[in-house]
Formats: structure tokens, sequence, C-alpha cells
């Protein structure tokens, strides 16, 4: 996506051909994503994490640039982030995995997230783009239920 969009900036424009799915959400959904992991894990081995972000910050410096979108807001409340952080900070504990200090990892988070989440909305404006990610647009052909949950 960095080389097609910075190379033919009037892809910025084009929405998504899935309904439920604009590419805009799907880059903001995989930032989100490695953003957490590399604030919170504490493993020096993170070089394809590294990577990922710093390619999603690429395509969000181009699209900064661009003239339809401006930068919004951040529309979540503080104590909101500080609950989703608590949350995925207990899952990485959880799955065993080397976690640094909770205010070491807000700290990263806020700073991974601070230009990237705002260039992301006015992305999303700009595109007619709605938050929501829908995955199950196309139902899967098999259960995703443990097979020995109860039926």
């Amino acid at each position: 996506m960095y080389d097609s969009h910075t190379a033919y900036p009037m892809l910025l424009t084009f929405r998504s051909r899935q309904p439920g799915r604009p590419w805009s959400v799907g880059l903001g959904i995989v930032l989100e994503a490695v953003s957490n992991v590399l604030a919170v894990v504490d493993r020096s081995d993170l070089g394809p994490a590294k990577s990922l972000y710093r390619r999603a910050v690429m395509v969000l410096d181009t699209v900064r640039r661009h003239r339809q979108v401006t930068v919004a807001a951040m529309p979540v409340p503080p104590d909101e982030v500080e609950r989703r952080l608590r949350a995925v900070y207990d899952d990485f504990v959880a799955d065993g995995l080397p976690v640094r200090p909770l205010d070491e990892a807000r700290d990263r988070l806020h700073a991974l997230r601070a230009d990237d989440v705002p260039v992301l909305l006015g992305l999303s404006e700009a595109m007619l783009a709605p938050l929501g990610f829908r995955p199950n647009v196309r139902p899967l052909p098999v259960s995703a239920r443990p097979s020995d949950a109860p039926s």
C-alpha cells in the first residue's frame, strides 16, 4: 500500500470496493495493533513490528500532505484509552509475554499514537468512510466455535 499510495496519491481518494471495510480503517487497525506491541512488549526481537510501524507511518505522512485531509482532534477520552491499554496489557501478561512497566508502556503508546490517530481520523472523514470495520461481511463456511464447546 505504501508504494501504490505514495506513487499515485490520487488513490487516497478511492474507497474500498468491499462494503464495511475501508482501507483507511484497516490501516488503523494494523497500526493500533503494532503500536500496542511496540509499547507494551519488552523484547529486542521486534524488528518486523518496527518495520510495519514505519511503513504505516510513511503512508500517513503522505496522507497528511493531501489537501482534502484535515488532522482531527482525538475523540477518545483518556479514561477509555487507559481502559483499552490495560486490557491489552493484561492480555499480553496472560499470554506470558515479557512486558514493560505499565507507566512506561503508557508513555510509549502515547508517543506512538499521538501523531497518527488524528491523521487516520481525518482520512476517514475526508473519504466519508465509517470508523467501524465489519470483518464478518462474508460469513465463514465453518463454525468459529472451539470443537470442544457445547452445542
